[in-house]
């Protein structure tokens, strides 16, 4: 879950924190430096970023797949 959020902070220029996750499915686990490929989208509305992410070694091998709603972080 932490790679999608500084992913898409990076993708859309400004700091984002978690603020809720739901339908968290994790399939398999990443080691440290193992590369992955994350899929995701996003809408916005009243601040709060809504996106669905999906993080995959391969089609055929999932990693994680998950719905959260991140906001901008406080400076």
């Amino acid at each position: 879950m932490d790679a999608v959020v500084q992913i898409v902070s990076k993708v859309r220029g400004n700091v984002l924190r978690l603020k809720r996750a739901s339908n968290v499915k994790f399939f398999q686990v990443v080691q440290p430096e193992q590369p992955f490929h994350l899929k995701f989208e996003w809408s916005e509305q009243r601040g709060i970023l809504k996106v669905q992410a999906r993080l995959d070694f391969s089609p055929e091998q999932k990693i994680a797949a998950l719905s959260c709603e991140l906001v901008e972080e406080a400076t």
